[in-house]
């Protein structure tokens, strides 16, 4: 008990050590509407397919509520995002941006990529 005690007293130490760091942190990148909206698609999918698996092995049905929770899920993941990309320091904003903008680009390939292969294989 005493050990976990310590650990404890260390590990909050060290946090309000990197809390209090004079580094500069940024407030200028956000996440991108487009990735935001792909956030929202894929909770929403993965609730959807999550909450037919728990109604199919135990019977609850929350079928009906199962879009209001992914929409809150959802919100709940890009304003964790935000809010973890406002902890990287400013210095970082421009590859930051840069990695969303690849993302995008990514994404969006993709997504074309499957749409000709849809229309390909009809």
């Amino acid at each position: 008990m005493k050990n976990v005690f310590v650990l404890t007293i260390i590990v909050v130490a060290a946090l309000l050590y990197v809390a209090n760091s004079p580094v500069a942190l940024s407030q200028a990148v956000q996440l991108p509407d487009k990735l935001v909206t792909l956030i929202g698609m894929g909770v929403l999918v993965l609730f959807t397919a999550f909450a037919k698996w728990v109604f199919e092995r135990w019977g609850i049905d929350i079928s009906d509520r199962a879009a209001e929770i992914a929409a809150s899920l959802a919100a709940v993941i890009v304003l964790l995002i935000n809010y973890l990309l406002g902890l990287v320091p400013a210095a970082y904003d421009s590859w930051i941006s840069a990695v969303f903008a690849f993302l995008i680009v990514l994404f969006g390939g993709v997504g074309i990529f499957s749409l000709f292969l849809r229309k390909k294989n009809r």
